[in-house]
């Protein structure tokens, strides 16, 4: 059948190669017909509907085979409205650019992550980071170089976390990766892995060298859940100041050497 892609009325199952012995061992009785249509979705065959008569039974006719063939139709074709529809919510769920998760559904799904995280009391980790400097990148490199380091660094973050891991674009330049039952020490090795694979994607020449900051917050309990992104999106602001405060002290050090040269 599945090579005809046809439904098929079996009424004398004893006699008709196509039906194996061992089937009758499996349900332990004599069988005398068969009716078998397949369950299609978008035209591919994804199961066999069946229903087998035993000789205590009365026989199967064509009105039979065409009932269940009506059915099997009508199931094919509320699973595949399902399918599309869980595809068209999806694409709403997905950044354009990154195939990534957007901010719609990392804001939905982090409620219901923390919501869960203090029912259950389990640890949850959220990682924000951003690209340095994107816009200057932009501007010198162009927009194409811009939108492919985007999507260069979102691939590079699915492969650098768990499936039950969640990675999404929230602004421009920033992603973020929602980490259930990771706590800190995990999720700082989630850190240092996406940095070495940075750095060797960029060692190797495959994308333009730019450098990420990380907002890092572990929420172990009910009270720190609530304040999850807060206490992430303040460690992401703070190690930009130190970034800024590192290069104005490196400014001010080259100032001081050659500051007498400037009074001769």
């Amino acid at each position: 059948m599945f090579e005809h892609e046809a439904p098929l009325l079996i009424s004398e199952a004893e006699l008709d190669p196509r039906v194996s012995s061992r089937l009758t061992k499996i349900i332990k009785t004599d069988i005398k017909a068969i009716l078998s249509v397949p369950l299609k979705i978008s035209s591919t065959i994804m199961a066999v509907v069946e229903i087998i008569q035993t000789k205590e039974q009365g026989s199967f006719s064509s009105a039979h085979l065409q009932f269940l063939q009506t059915m099997t139709n009508l199931v094919g074709l509320m699973a595949e409205k399902i399918h599309l529809q869980s595809k068209l919510q999806d694409q709403d769920r997905l950044d354009p650019l990154t195939k990534v998760y957007n901010r719609s559904y990392f804001e939905h799904l982090l409620a219901q992550e923390i919501e869960r995280c203090e029912r259950y009391n389990f640890p949850l980790s959220l990682i924000l980071l951003d690209i340095e400097a994107f816009q200057k990148i932009n501007e010198e490199y162009g927009y194409q170089a811009g939108d492919n380091i985007l999507k260069t660094l979102a691939c590079l973050l699915r492969e650098q976390v768990r499936k039950v891991d969640t990675v999404f674009r929230i602004g421009a330049d920033e992603f973020a990766l929602l980490l259930p039952h990771t706590d800190e020490q995990g999720a700082q090795q989630v850190r240092q892995r996406i940095q070495q694979a940075l750095q060797e994607a960029q060692d190797n020449q495959r994308i333009l060298p730019f450098h990420i900051k990380f907002g890092l917050y572990s929420a172990a309990g009910t009270e720190e859940a609530k304040d999850l992104f807060a206490q992430a999106d303040i460690n992401l602001f703070q190690e930009r100041q130190e970034e800024i405060s590192e290069l104005m002290r490196e400014r001010q050090e080259l100032f001081q050497l050659i500051l007498p040269f400037m009074d001769e």
